[in-house]
């Protein structure tokens, strides 16, 4: 999995590419912490190049969002493909962890 930073608006977007899954969560979690852990703007994830997602990595989405719902920084997700929002839905993140249709809706909503 790859993880790309950029900002737009003044939310900073991590876009994920590849497999989120068992090997690859505590490197996402621990990169996402330590590049927008302690402070900053809202975080937006952009999972339109995000091929797979598992239980490891709906885990660490969930550390990280409760981390930015603790700092009271806004958090959402933004583009999955349609197993990976098929995964979150049967799961149930989509209903914890807000999931925008495009990268623009979710900017205009977190900015």
């Amino acid at each position: 999995m790859n993880l790309r930073q950029e900002s737009q608006a003044g939310v900073d977007i991590v876009c994920l590419e590849g497999r989120l899954d068992a090997s690859s969560a505590d490197q996402f979690q621990n990169g996402v912490m330590a590049r927008f852990g302690k402070s900053g703007g809202p975080v937006l994830l952009d999972l339109s190049a995000l091929s797979y997602l598992s239980s490891a990595g709906i885990r660490a989405i969930l550390i990280i969002a409760r981390e930015m719902q603790d700092q009271k920084r806004g958090f959402a997700m933004c583009s999955p493909q349609r197993n990976v929002s098929e995964v979150m839905s049967v799961s149930g993140v989509d209903s914890i962890v807000t999931v925008h249709s495009s990268r623009d809706a979710a900017v205009q909503a977190l900015g």
